[in-house]
């Protein structure tokens, strides 16, 4: 039965194999760049498409059962929950594939994209297969909203389109994170450890594994952010 509970991940995985070949082939190679820029262009696309998936679904979770915010232990969504983490489950699959081969974010703390997806794949499919931590999966994934403006600043910037646009990607980036990435996912930590007596023990050290680790993610994440833009700033001073 755990095996028939990740089959929509495999259908979710084989559904972003075709949307990055549908872009593949509606986004033609840019002479000017490189094969790996034009790669890593794609895999922001798809990264994005997800993101507006997946946010918008959590979210809407969130609003239709606000007591998901308070006992997220208990699915109180209808199935919703359970079709939001398995769509994100096969989208991370799917992508952690597609970073491996074509070697995607292999400089520096780009490394740990790949660790994030491995930690997100092994709590993901923990959480389909016991079913009861499906709640804290699906509360965990409104970052995603948060993603839409990472994402977006990268297509934005890859397209040249660096005035305007950009800076209200990026505000909006840093405006969005404590609302729907640092606060919830440091609130997902403090259930879990609160609800520990309720969860077997390999999943509980699964997961509360898992978000130390996305925690610490989430401090790199927006230290490099904010150093890259830094940067951006000085070059054009």
């Amino acid at each position: 039965s755990q095996l028939w509970m990740l089959g929509p991940t495999i259908i979710s995985a084989l559904a972003f194999r075709i949307i990055f070949e549908v872009l593949r082939a509606l986004l033609k190679p840019d002479p000017k760049i490189s094969a790996l820029q034009h790669s890593l262009h794609l895999n922001t696309a798809v990264s994005f498409t997800h993101a507006v998936i997946s946010g918008a679904v959590s979210v809407f979770c969130v609003l239709r059962s606000p007591s998901l915010m308070l006992e997220p232990l208990h699915d109180h969504s209808g199935g919703l929950a359970h079709v939001v983490v398995s769509i994100s489950n096969g989208y991370f699959m799917h992508d952690l594939l597609e970073i491996v081969q074509h070697g995607l974010y292999t400089r520096g703390t780009q490394r740990l994209v790949h660790v994030h997806h491995y930690i997100v794949i092994a709590c993901f499919s923990a959480g389909l297969s016991s079913q009861y931590l499906v709640g804290y999966l699906a509360l965990n994934l409104v970052c995603e909203v948060n993603n839409w403006f990472l994402h977006g600043s990268k297509l934005l910037r890859r397209a040249g389109l660096i005035g305007l646009p950009l800076l209200a990607s990026d505000a909006m980036f840093l405006l969005t994170a404590p609302a729907f990435r640092i606060i919830p996912h440091l609130w997902i930590t403090y259930r879990l450890v609160l609800d520990r007596g309720h969860i077997a023990g390999s999943h509980f050290a699964t997961a509360l594994v898992g978000m130390l680790g996305i925690n610490i993610l989430n401090a790199v994440l927006m230290r490099d952010f904010i150093l890259s833009r830094r940067q951006t700033r000085a070059k054009a001073e």
